[in-house]
């Protein structure tokens, strides 16, 4: 999608040499599914894999590296790289899989890509066949989907490991610099500080796949002027972890969490029956509730106590009732406040 404006007003042109001429038009932005972030408004964010509604809008960067074996024997290594720009979540994971693809299944099944950026050359057959069931056609029949972008931004890890280093360490130098403008920056300048140079350890400490991936993903978005999402470490995190559980491709199918099995639409999903959420934000995290279950019984036990305790109150406290109202119709916070990092936001009197 891209946007043409008139680059001269009426007066401007009145008062040129080409006042009878047509009005000069450009196009001044372009922008895919993934990297619009224009709207903040939550009816904006339907999408699906495989047919499945999704409050999610991620571009998944992926590479594979072939570990030997035929049929079903092959094995192949997987690095992938997910980010949502519109709210900041940074998504990485490596793992092995097998000749079916079914962790590569999974981990499309839980974030619901909206674009999938792979290398220029095809990838092997079982790869391409996954993706192409996933992206190709909907549940609902409705072709294209998903947008699949190949490039050859995919370089080798020795042009990929500098390419990072520098991004990282630019960041870094900046706030350096900033802090030193501001005399010392103060407190919170030390702790914007540390939290880049623990970034910047943690993104040199991945695996040569991963940073691979991400030199990819970080050229193409820095196209869109996006790249900069990469230097917030707080929503940097691993697809696994050991405080929920990860269900597979085939469980979340079986359990219709996010679509029905009768023609592939949500109506009539787990999700679709939970989901009475008021805000953008909320729906997002309760989808990611519904997809990774809690295994730590203490955190379970807390969240559990804390929607029991809004559900006695409903009713009874003013102060719940009026926050439950002024949520409804509330902007995206989160998308708000990632539009005031990319400078995408303007001032009114």
């Amino acid at each position: 999608m891209g946007v043409v404006k008139q680059m001269e007003t009426a007066a401007l042109k009145s008062a040129g040499d080409n006042k009878s001429a047509p009005f000069t038009r450009k196009l001044t932005n372009l922008y895919t599914k993934a990297t619009f972030i224009e709207s903040l408004d939550q009816d904006d964010e339907q999408g699906f894999v495989g047919g499945m509604s999704t409050s999610s809008q991620y571009i998944m960067c992926l590479h594979e590296q072939p570990m030997g074996g035929s049929g079903p024997d092959e094995r192949v290594k997987l690095a992938m790289i997910a980010v949502q720009p519109a709210t900041g979540d940074i998504v990485y994971d490596e793992f092995v899989d097998g000749h079916f693809r079914n962790e590569l299944e999974t981990r499309l099944l839980h974030l619901q890509p909206a674009e999938l950026i792979v290398p220029m050359e095809p990838m092997s057959k079982a790869t391409e066949k996954l993706l192409r069931h996933l992206t190709t056609y909907s549940g609902r029949g409705t072709k294209d989907d998903v947008r699949i972008e190949r490039t050859d931004g995919f370089i080798k890890y020795d042009r990929a490991f500098s390419l990072v280093s520098e991004f990282y360490s630019d960041s870094l130098k900046e706030e350096q610099l900033k802090n030193r403008n501001q005399g010392g920056g103060g407190s919170a300048g030390q702790v914007q500080k540390s939290q880049k140079e623990a970034l910047l350890k943690t993104v040199l400490g991945l695996s040569k796949e991963l940073i691979i991936v991400l030199s990819a993903i970080l050229t193409h978005l820095t196209a869109f002027g996006l790249a900069s999402i990469f230097r917030l470490s707080k929503y940097f995190e691993c697809f696994t972890s050991r405080s929920h559980m990860l269900l597979n491709g085939n469980t979340i199918a079986n359990l219709e969490l996010y679509r029905n099995q009768t023609d592939g639409s949500p109506k009539g999903s787990l999700f679709s029956i939970l989901d009475h959420t008021a805000t953008g934000f909320g729906r997002r995290l309760l989808k990611k509730w519904v997809g990774k279950p809690l295994v730590d019984k203490e955190a379970l036990q807390e969240r559990v106590d804390a929607v029991e305790e809004i559900l006695t109150l409903v009713g009874k406290n003013v102060y719940l009732d009026n926050t439950r109202d002024a949520l409804k119709g509330l902007m995206d916070m989160e998308k708000g406040v990632c539009r005031i990092h990319y400078g995408k936001v303007s001032c009114w009197p």
